[in-house]
């Protein structure tokens, strides 16, 4: 893949995204889950987790995993 076909797929992406606030607020560092539902009032349970698995699945974010109790998960821009 050249890069003006990854620079166009990422603007492509970007333009079709219903929420574009995720990647404002991580661009302020990594975010646990429950920070970025914080930031997105209104929307329900389900909205930003299948949100946040379309960025990852499109690797515009990553999502870190730890084995802790109780779980925590991450969320950053991939760079």
């Amino acid at each position: 893949m050249n890069s003006a076909w990854i620079a166009g797929h990422s603007l492509h992406c970007f333009a079709t995204r219903p929420e574009p606030q995720y990647f404002y607020l991580l661009t302020k560092g990594t975010m646990r889950f429950n920070e970025l539902k914080r930031h997105l009032p209104g929307c329900t349970p389900r909205l930003p987790v299948k949100q946040l698995r379309e960025l990852e699945e499109d690797a515009f974010i990553t999502r870190t995993v730890y084995t802790v109790v109780p779980p925590k998960v991450e969320y950053a821009l991939t760079g």
